[in-house]
């Protein structure tokens, strides 16, 4: 497996003022749309209940969810042709419009509808910032910025889920949907004011249909999407069920699945900042691939770790850290295997995922009928395939040869 060279101290160049900024907008504004997305899952049985629906119907509503996220690539390619301001603009209109229709009529198919809506904002307003952050960061550094802005899932469980779900016991299952509708509203007004309107790109602007040529003509992004698909399905198989399990084992209750959450959240923290330390110096895809493997290891001995409370919690928390490094360190790699397509191709990584928690989401309550070990195993033979994919992906640093 190929791998970049990690960047010499001497060739970074620091990072502007304005950068930063951007970076911290980033982080803000996504942590609030990671909240939105994360605060289904462990509270899955009480939105079933409050619409008066089964699990599964509200499974079923991830999926869709989930599927959305294959058009993406076709509405993140504005962000190409024309800024990347004008994707992320797009991306937070439909999150605030979706959750503003669930304000308003909170019934079970606009909840699909405009969960689904929100959702493909956030995999659009995704796609264009991290090809911002492709463009305005060089390769050696990126791996650091992105796992900075990366941090918002891990502040969203920390955080933002705990108090979600203070909100949502306290006023009911739909009171989260105003505020997460004024925030939409109020990041709008951010991104058109702080974020500038700038040029596509540093390369000659193609058009939609000549980027997928470009990507499908790619071996390294093709093998991409696989590992995108793979190790998302992989998370997603114990990640929908997680909160039901450790309902139906330990009986806990929405407070303790509050602090569940936070578990898991520290878990990802840690990650991005082993991510954000380690990634540019000792590689990014020698990052991804031992965390992969640890976090194979995790799910093979999940079974006998959760023998209690304190073990399921533990085995969350080695679990999660382990996806958390894998996911973020691969997205560097992805932001530099076509310059060109950037926003395209981002896009499609994140459709790539969309069909990944969709799989996961399918599958997941299913395998759970035999037991939480089916779940885990269906994780291990995934992570197999993302490994196998991860072999496939080269990528052209910065002053090195095409490779792919």
């Amino acid at each position: 497996m190929n791998d970049e060279n990690p960047p010499l101290a001497s060739q970074k160049q620091p990072i502007s003022f304005d950068l930063k900024m951007q970076i911290l907008l980033f982080t803000v504004i996504r942590t609030v749309f990671s909240t939105a997305n994360r605060v289904i899952y462990p509270y899955l049985s009480y939105f079933a209940r409050g619409m008066g629906v089964t699990i599964g119907d509200i499974s079923l509503a991830l999926t869709a969810r989930s599927m959305v996220g294959v058009i993406s690539p076709f509405i993140s390619s504005l962000a190409d042709r024309y800024s990347k301001r004008v994707g992320m603009l797009v991306g937070v209109g439909l999150f605030t419009i979706g959750n503003g229709a669930i304000w308003l009529w909170p019934v079970f198919p606009v909840f699909v509808a405009g969960m689904s809506a929100a959702f493909l904002g956030v995999f659009v307003f995704v796609a264009s910032t991290q090809a911002f952050i492709g463009d305005e960061v060089q390769y050696g550094q990126r791996g650091t910025m992105i796992a900075i802005v990366e941090m918002n899932w891990s502040l969203a469980f920390v955080a933002g889920v705990p108090l979600v779900g203070l909100l949502i016991a306290a006023k009911g299952w739909m009171a989260p949907f105003p505020l997460f509708t004024l925030l939409g509203a109020a990041s709008l007004a951010t991104v058109w004011k702080l974020i500038p309107g700038g040029k596509p790109s540093a390369y000659q602007p193609l058009g939609l249909k000549q980027n997928l040529g470009t990507i499908f003509h790619s071996r390294s992004a093709i093998a991409a999407l696989v590992v995108a698909i793979a190790i998302t399905a992989a998370n997603e198989v114990v990640n929908v069920m997680f909160g039901v399990w450790l309902e139906d084992s330990y009986k806990l209750q929405i407070a303790a699945l509050g602090a569940a959450s936070i578990v898991i959240g520290i878990s990802e923290l840690c990650g991005e900042g082993l991510t954000a330390f380690f990634a540019d110096r000792i590689g990014k895809k020698r990052m991804v691939m031992i965390s992969l493997i640890l976090n194979l290891l995790v799910a093979l001995c999940m079974p006998w770790i959760a023998n209690g409370v304190a073990g399921a919690l533990i085995g969350l928390f080695l679990f999660y850290i382990t996806f958390e490094t894998m996911m973020v360190s691969s997205l560097p790699i992805m932001t530099e295997i076509l310059p060109s397509a950037r926003a395209t191709l981002m896009g499609f990584i994140i459709g790539a995922f969309s069909l990944g928690r969709a799989i996961g989401a399918i599958f997941a309550p299913l395998l759970y009928t035999y037991g939480f070990r089916m779940n885990t195993f269906a994780t291990i033979l995934l992570n197999l395939v993302a490994l196998y994919g991860l072999t496939h992906i080269q990528v052209q640093p910065e002053g090195q040869k095409t490779t792919s």
